[in-house]
């Protein structure tokens, strides 16, 4: 959520500066190098078979190439940055309903009565 919520919040910004002279588009890794990059919080394990607490690094920022560049040296192409944006929000939405079933099951198996 915390890759999906960054990645929105530049393109938000790319569309922003889509009238800027010389201002260039940015995006965020790809989600594969951010949980590659995911790191241990420090919480130790009293089993050699439980599993590690995993926390998400810090989302890198990156410079990609765009479509087109326009004559001011502003290389922000509305269509890619919708469509991007457009590929996040699909993104966000799917992983909050499975963040959402995935506590309904927690919930019904706390509940249970047997």
């Amino acid at each position: 959520m915390h890759h999906l919520s960054t990645r929105q919040q530049v393109l938000s910004e790319n569309i922003a500066n889509s009238d800027t002279p010389g201002y260039r588009t940015k995006d965020v890794e790809a989600f594969s190098d951010y949980v590659s990059g995911a790191r241990s919080t420090g919480l130790s394990s009293t089993h050699a078979r439980h599993i590690g607490s995993i926390r998400g690094g810090d989302v890198q920022v990156v410079k990609p190439t765009s479509w087109g560049e326009s004559p001011n040296g502003n290389n922000v192409i509305l269509e890619e940055e919708t469509i991007k944006a457009a590929d996040t929000a699909d993104n966000y939405q799917f992983a909050t309903r499975l963040y959402t079933k995935a506590y309904g099951l927690l919930k019904a198996a706390t509940t249970m009565r047997g």
